[in-house]
């Protein structure tokens, strides 16, 4: 996935480019397992270079259950998150485990609500600052066709902390179109609007991203 990001905050831009790359093993019709890649880079302080310093790399597994055509269930065992802080110049480290739940309902034809919550654990290496993250992405989505989308989504993120003040993370609003390459081959493209809590204080930060996402599968489709 490349994702073109421009930061707005306290009337400062951040330019950053993402690669994800998603592979996934489809083991039987309601068996999957992906393997999620990404890399990030931004601009430095002086220049406007999106490629000029690292920001994030992770590598994240999932496996999922399909118990119906419409009831999906996730679970991510094991994610690991490297992040560089550019204003703070240090490094994080970030272990995260992940538990979700994708619901799709039909409306009308070619049209669905599409609704995925999921809780994550989000642990710090040095640091005692673990907390548990719940996100809820609602979205509707129209099929143009038998190999193209269109969806619009709203996504909340909210911290699970003992400080009221501290419950909101982020606010994502999203549109992407989907498209079918080939067989094997999915190409996503889209633009979010994020709102959300700068991590060093309580002020809020907006943020507009262009997205770009391909997944490959290996395997059958079922």
């Amino acid at each position: 996935m490349f994702v073109f990001t421009l930061n707005n905050f306290e009337a400062q831009n951040r330019y950053a480019t993402w690669l994800r790359g998603t592979f996934t093993i489809s083991l039987n019709k309601q068996f999957k397992l992906d393997h999620e890649f990404q890399y990030r880079r931004q601009n430095g302080s002086t220049n406007y270079n999106l490629f000029d310093k690292d920001l994030m790399s992770s590598y994240r597994s999932w496996v999922s259950f399909q118990t119906k055509e419409i009831v999906k269930f996730s679970l991510s065992p094991f994610a690991y998150f490297y992040h560089y802080n550019l204003s703070e110049d240090k490094h994080t480290v970030e272990y995260r485990y992940t538990i979700a739940c994708e619901i799709q309902k039909l409306v009308k034809a070619k049209q669905r609500i599409v609704n995925r919550f999921a809780l994550e654990y989000r642990m710090y290496q040095n640091t005692s600052n673990s907390l548990f993250r719940f996100r809820d992405r609602i979205g509707y989505r129209y099929e143009l066709s038998d190999k193209m989308y269109i969806t619009f989504s709203d996504e909340l993120f909210v911290s699970l902390s003992k400080i009221p003040a501290e419950f909101f993370d982020q606010n994502r609003l999203g549109l992407n179109v989907g498209y079918m390459l080939s067989s094997h081959l999915k190409l996503d493209v889209g633009y979010n609007f994020v709102h959300r809590k700068k991590a060093s204080n309580l002020t809020l930060a907006y943020e507009n991203n262009l997205l770009i996402y391909l997944n490959y599968r290996i395997g059958k489709e079922h």
